[in-house]
């Protein structure tokens, strides 16, 4: 009698837990199915609103100049480019290669020069070697025959060369430092046409490309707005700089002859203040 009243007494808790555990296992089950209802943040649901692509942001002028620098490296990259049909003058070489190439410092002069020759046949490229040598090999010159050791002059000639589709663009930067005098720097470019063998103008890129000539305008206006509000600031601080007269006509695109194409056939406008002006400040246009 007593053993079945025990095993009655555990009949009855176990009916008790199965009881509770299905109560449990009822109410927990549904709230967990809910739960795995929302979406997570790393769950897409035509419903879940995902962050916006922020735009890049523009580079400002010091950005953009300095990446322009780095560029001009010594280079001319022709790779899986076909320059088998254009006439050159050495055909051991390639269309554009370092003429010279000279490294040398002593208590007069600090020079690292490094001098590009158009390797085509023609008139024009013809022109522009004849450019690369009055406005830089002169100067080398120059700085090679200086013995004064109270100015020590420091020059350097760099440059760079592009190839888009037809259009060859080589750009060229000096910079000059004498004694205590301010640095100077000198921006040249030449684009030339492979095919019509012809000089390229802003306005033969602005038709290639489909540019609109008011937006690469008011693009020009903008960024050089900008510049001037920093310069402004500058000035109103005691800083000496560089004075822009907005007003200027070389900032017209009528006017504008230095510009390039660079490896991505991106263009820049270049408005280098030294090439007429004892400074080393330039400014650039980058429009895409």
């Amino acid at each position: 009698m007593e053993n079945a009243k025990k095993i009655y007494i555990i009949i009855s808790i176990i009916c008790v837990l199965s009881i509770v555990l299905g109560a449990y296992a009822q109410f927990f089950g549904k709230r967990d199915s809910k739960t795995s209802d929302i979406p997570t943040n790393n769950t897409t649901d035509e419903n879940v609103i995902e962050n916006p692509v922020q735009p890049e942001k523009e580079k400002t002028m010091e950005e953009l100049k300095n990446e322009f620098v780095k560029t001009i490296n010594n280079s001319f990259n022709v790779e899986e480019k076909d320059i088998s049909k254009i006439e050159r003058i050495n055909t051991e070489k390639s269309i554009v290669y370092i003429a010279y190439s000279i490294q040398q410092e002593n208590k007069f002069y600090d020079i690292d020069l490094n001098i590009p020759m158009i390797n085509i046949k023609g008139n024009i490229p013809k022109e522009f070697n004849k450019v690369t040598q009055e406005v830089f090999v002169k100067k080398a010159n120059e700085v090679r025959k200086n013995k004064n050791n109270a100015e020590k002059i420091i020059y350097s000639i760099d440059y760079v060369g592009y190839l888009n589709d037809n259009i060859l663009s080589i750009i060229i930067k000096s910079s000059l430092k004498q004694g205590n005098n301010p640095q100077r720097i000198i921006i040249q470019t030449y684009n030339y046409n492979i095919e019509t063998k012809e000089k390229v103008s802003l306005n033969n890129i602005i038709e290639q490309k489909n540019i609109n000539v008011q937006e690469l305008q008011n693009k020009i206006n903008d960024v050089l707005k900008s510049v001037k509000k920093e310069e402004t600031i500058l000035i109103n601080s005691g800083y000496p700089v560089y004075e822009r007269n907005l007003e200027s006509e070389i900032y017209k695109i009528e006017n504008i002859t230095n510009f390039f194409l660079n490896g991505e056939g991106k263009l820049y406008i270049v408005f280098a203040y030294g090439n007429q002006n004892f400074t080393s400040e330039f400014d650039i246009v980058k429009y895409e």
